[in-house]
């Protein structure tokens, strides 16, 4: 096993320049120089097209800038009469876009290309929560990586570059999957997000429209990953919901908060009566109840929390169907206690 340079190289201007050294070989001058190259480079072109739902133009020129306008990739595939289209690419590595990141950019790179048509396309070597994000563009995480990876002969190519960015992305997604084999009390944060990644994409959380979510969360203390669902909001006044808060090497925490209103604070009595009945409810259905918990009144409060959420199998390993019935289960008190109180309150 030799150095990976893509250990050291882990900033996004790094997998800019990756990206853009592979579609560069898609320029049908590499084509002789190296065949196996430039077909790799041509592929990934091809993949991406694919991944926007769109089929691959006839070009045979490839020009890409980078950081133009601030627009971390501009590919323009050319045609013996100029540029056919332009690829947008926005790529992150641990960050995240923020609402409008890719609406201005996109404005940007359509007065580059001139009435020539703009594909944007946003490619992030990690996973993340995709709840309220936008849809209209394809989004690329690292297990679409990894498939596209599949396909790619290292040998044949015979490039340290690209053999050294393969095995890059697959440590990070082993490092990712490693929850399903290590005992839970030794994941890290990263654990956390496979697990949670895995967790948010289950039926059951869309088919009951839970509107799951998950990523880091930072606190003075360095924080920990949540994985959030089961909304349920009382216009202009509040909404409460459920968080699942894990650290690393400790049993995660269930916790129930609400969200402040117009008011742009939370009420500690009505959170009270929350945490009364929930715990009412849970009791009388043999799960455990949950502590209720001080609310001052901030934007946003734990009113109750399970402090040993149950996902562990009989074995003693970690079972996501064990913790997707336990949610499930918190959730039906939640949702039963917001259609009580929500009403009592009107």
């Amino acid at each position: 096993m030799r150095p990976n340079i893509f250990d050291h190289a882990t900033t996004e201007l790094s997998q800019d320049a990756f990206f853009a050294w592979l579609m560069s070989w898609a320029d049908k001058k590499y084509a002789h120089h190296h065949p196996v190259m430039h077909n790799t480079g041509r592929r990934f072109i091809a993949w991406l097209f694919e991944r926007a739902g769109r089929s691959v133009p006839e070009y045979v020129g490839v020009e890409v800038k980078r950081q133009h306008e601030n627009i971390d990739l501009l590919v323009g595939l050319h045609g013996s009469q100029g540029p056919v289209v332009y690829l947008l690419i926005e790529d992150k590595t641990y960050t995240t876009d923020h609402a409008t990141q890719m609406s201005g950019y996109l404005a940007k790179a359509k007065d580059v290309a001139n009435e020539v048509e703009v594909v944007p396309i946003y490619i992030k070597s990690w996973v993340e929560s995709t709840r309220g994000k936008s849809k209209e563009f394809p989004r690329i995480y690292l297990p679409d990586l990894i498939e596209f990876l599949q396909g790619v002969d290292i040998n044949a190519a015979g490039s340290e570059i690209l053999s050294s960015w393969c095995a890059a992305m697959r440590k990070r997604y082993k490092h990712l999957l490693a929850y399903q084999k290590l005992p839970l009390m030794q994941w890290s944060e990263v654990q956390w997000t496979g697990c949670f990644h895995e967790l948010a994409s289950r039926p059951s959380f869309h088919t009951q429209e839970l509107e799951p979510g998950f990523g880091k969360l930072p606190q003075k203390d360095g924080g920990f990953v949540g994985f959030w669902f089961g909304f349920h909001e009382k216009k202009g006044a509040y909404y409460v919901y459920l968080q699942v808060d894990a650290y690393e090497n400790k049993t995660p925490k269930l916790s129930f908060r609400m969200g402040a209103g117009d008011s742009g604070r939370t009420d500690p009595e009505l959170a009270k009566r929350y945490a009364a009945d929930i715990g009412l409810r849970a009791s009388e259905q043999g799960l455990v109840p949950p502590k209720p918990t001080i609310v001052r009144g901030g934007r946003s409060s734990r009113f109750a929390v399970v402090d040993e959420l149950r996902c562990l199998s009989p074995d003693g390993h970690y079972s996501a169907e064990v913790m997707e019935k336990e949610l499930l289960k918190y959730h039906s008190l939640l949702r039963d206690a917001f259609a009580e109180l929500s009403a009592v309150e009107s």
